[in-house]
């Protein structure tokens, strides 16, 4: 006779909801108002309850095009008896920075974060009670905003004074150390500055 597997009691269900550490939580690098769970915050937590390889996620690839992958993942705990539903996760594979595996990768991590999601694992982020840490601004002025007095906000991912684009839009470019791809503090991925802005802006850069 097979033995059953034990269920998740409530001992482990209070460490998998544990609150995350501040600095497993960043901005989201295009959506702005949402935050986002680093990964291997999630495989740490998965990790210590369950431990390291008694558990496993299984992606496939739903739908591939030139420049998006969509991704369905299965989390299974391997010791415990618990089913998670199937959850989708999906990611650029192209454009500026973004390279064919990194997007896979980040597709898959997505998947991992939304299985988790469903063991409560950084359940206070999905609530929305926790945020990632609001954009600092500093004295430092951008020669276009000199006139109208605005501070330059820092990027919440490298701490650097971000650029404002011709459309009035704040970004940065940042690669990220998880995904490999550069981020942007905004949604703007083809702005282009003269000659003279893009040497103001470097000098900026320098004096950080």
């Amino acid at each position: 006779m097979e033995n059953k597997k034990p269920t998740i009691n409530e001992t482990m269900r209070e460490q998998l909801r544990k609150p995350l550490p501040p600095e497993a939580i960043s901005q989201h690098p295009t959506k702005t108002y949402l935050s986002t769970i680093k990964a291997i915050y999630v495989v740490e937590r998965l990790n210590d309850v369950f431990g390291v390889g008694r558990w496993n996620l299984r992606t496939e690839v739903v739908k591939g095009t030139e420049n998006y992958v969509l991704m369905k993942g299965k989390l299974t705990i391997l010791d415990y008896d618990c089913e998670i539903p199937v959850q989708y996760g999906g990611h650029a594979t192209a454009g500026k920075g973004t390279e064919l595996a990194d997007g896979y990768k980040s597709a898959a991590t997505d998947c991992l974060s939304k299985c988790a999601s469903y063991l409560e694992v950084g359940i206070d982020v999905f609530k929305g009670k926790v945020k990632s840490a609001p954009v600092k601004t500093v004295p430092v002025q951008d020669k276009s905003e000199i006139e109208k007095g605005e501070s330059v906000p820092l990027c919440s991912i490298c701490g650097k004074p971000m650029r404002k684009s011709k459309a009035g839009r704040w970004y940065c470019r940042h690669k990220d150390e998880e995904s490999g791809q550069i981020v942007w503090g905004d949604p703007v991925y083809e702005t282009k500055h003269t000659p003279e802005e893009e040497k103001f802006l470097e000098e900026l850069d320098k004096k950080i």
